[in-house]
């Protein structure tokens, strides 16, 4: 049996490109779009309205996850190619690291108790996965 596919477009407006990268429950999409100047910025698709989501500084965004409370979590790179971890909770953004020899942090899920996964690679540029459990 083949189940019927609907395809819709997601286009943040005068984007170069972009991705979604998750969906909620309740239709909520988090990706990353290029600017004309090809820096990347995170955004929120809710209710047919886009907002955009960057970390302050010269940094490029990505947003990855997204849970039934609205915490969305990604990661940025600054203009020296480090990758850390992001949460945005409430249109407040927080930075994390692996801790330990992580070279790069990224967060792609996160669940509606806080356990954030994701990857990061270590000083000999091997990736691993890790589990941020809240309050460990």
């Amino acid at each position: 049996m083949t189940l019927p596919v609907r395809r819709d477009h997601v286009y943040f407006p005068g984007s170069l490109t972009t991705d979604a990268w998750q969906i909620d429950d309740l239709g909520v999409i988090v990706g990353d779009f290029s600017d004309a100047d090809g820096f990347v910025h995170g955004y929120v698709l809710k209710n047919g309205r886009f907002t955009r989501i960057d970390q302050p500084g010269p940094n490029q965004t990505s947003t990855r996850g997204i849970n039934l409370l609205g915490t969305i979590v990604g990661l940025y790179a600054t203009d020296e190619d480090a990758e850390f971890g992001l949460i945005v909770r409430g249109g407040t953004t927080e930075s994390f690291e692996v801790p330990g020899d992580a070279q790069l942090t990224e967060a792609y899920s996160i669940n509606v108790l806080g356990v954030i996964v994701g990857d990061y690679a270590d000083a000999d540029g091997m990736f691993h996965g890790f589990v941020r459990i809240p309050g460990r």
